[in-house]
C-alpha cells in the first residue's frame, strides 16, 4: 500500500491523487491479530521546483497547477493548518 501525498498530486498534475490517511478500525477477529506499519515521509529539497511534467499534461491543456518549490508549497500548507 502506497499512500502518496498532496505534493505528488501536485508534481503528477493529479495523475496520482493525494490518499486520505486513516486507519480503518477492524472487526474484533482481525484486531487481536498484529498489524505493523512502517511509515515513510519523503519531502524534496526547499529549492526544488514542483511542477508538472509536461507528459501529465493533456495536449492543449495547461497544468492544474503553478510551479512552486518544495519550500513554498510546505509554507502554503502549513499555512493553510493555521487558518
Amino acid at each position: 500500500v502506497v499512500n502518496s501525498g498532496a505534493m505528488l498530486a501536485q508534481w503528477t498534475n493529479d495523475v496520482w491523487k493525494a490518499t486520505a490517511h486513516r486507519v480503518i478500525v477492524p472487526d474484533a477477529e482481525e484486531a487481536s491479530q498484529h498489524r505493523y506499519t512502517l511509515p515513510f515521509f519523503a519531502v524534496a529539497d526547499t529549492s526544488a521546483v514542483v511542477e508538472t511534467h509536461p507528459v501529465l499534461v493533456p495536449e492543449g491543456e495547461k497544468p492544474r497547477y503553478a510551479p512552486t518549490t518544495s519550500g513554498e508549497y510546505i509554507r502554503m500548507r502549513l499555512k493553510a493548518m493555521e487558518d
